[in-house]
């Protein structure tokens, strides 16, 4: 009835997610610069921090996500110190009418800011993107996301794992399998993964060399 649809995100992998995470990294940051150094009163500042950010104007919508929400701006400290101006007053019907007005002008220009910040952040990403492609049957390394307790994960082998494409699930998805895990077969990100042998290289080593077996002129 919303419209609402589900989507699903590929585990360990932030960027599936970005609105999401780059809105954490925004208040874990806040939060940095408000707690002790023991950081255990982080929650005493949450509700703070949570206003701050709500009642900021964020660049890729040039709105604060107040406004898109209740189509009107908040009211801080300052506000309640010094006063403001008096608003015009409406009726509920003028004012419901106003309000959506409002609104709907203002998620019109935010989609179409929105639209501009993804192409922009895409252009930056492609400059630097190299794409990788595997093949069904390619031998490859596995990321290992594991943590050892004592030893320094800057000494360990991250791409310890060895295992095989079982099936391409779309253009940055595999399903791989690997007899080092219980559940044998996974579904991993592209960037998780660098190859070891591809399908090729195994089938041109199992095939004969045609001049064995020739007498040397």
């Amino acid at each position: 009835m919303l419209g609402i649809q589900r989507a699903y995100t590929t585990s360990y992998e932030a960027r599936t997610n970005a609105v999401c995470e780059r809105s954490h990294l925004t208040v874990n940051s806040m939060l940095a610069k408000c707690v002790k150094d023991n950081q255990r009163d982080w929650s005493d500042h949450l509700q703070y921090v949570a206003f701050c950010y709500n009642a900021s104007r964020h660049e890729s919508t040039q709105y604060t996500p107040y406004f898109l929400v209740h189509g009107d701006e908040p009211r801080w400290d300052i506000d309640l110190q010094l006063g403001v101006k008096d608003k015009q007053a409406y009726s509920v019907n003028d004012y419901a009418a106003l309000l959506g007005d409002r609104l709907e002008y203002a998620h019109e220009l935010t989609r179409e800011h929105l639209k501009t910040a993804a192409t922009r952040m895409k252009d930056w990403y492609d400059k630097k993107v190299h794409v990788k492609r595997f093949e069904p049957g390619d031998d490859v390394y596995i990321l290992n996301l594991r943590n050892y307790p004592g030893r320094c994960p800057k000494w360990f082998r991250c791409y310890s794992y060895q295992g095989q494409i079982v099936k391409c699930v779309n253009d940055v998805t595999y399903q791989v399998h690997c007899d080092q895990w219980r559940t044998k077969n996974q579904i991993m990100h592209v960037d998780k993964l660098k190859m070891r042998k591809s399908k090729r290289e195994k089938d041109a080593e199992a095939r004969p060399d045609p001049t064995d077996g020739r007498p040397e002129l």
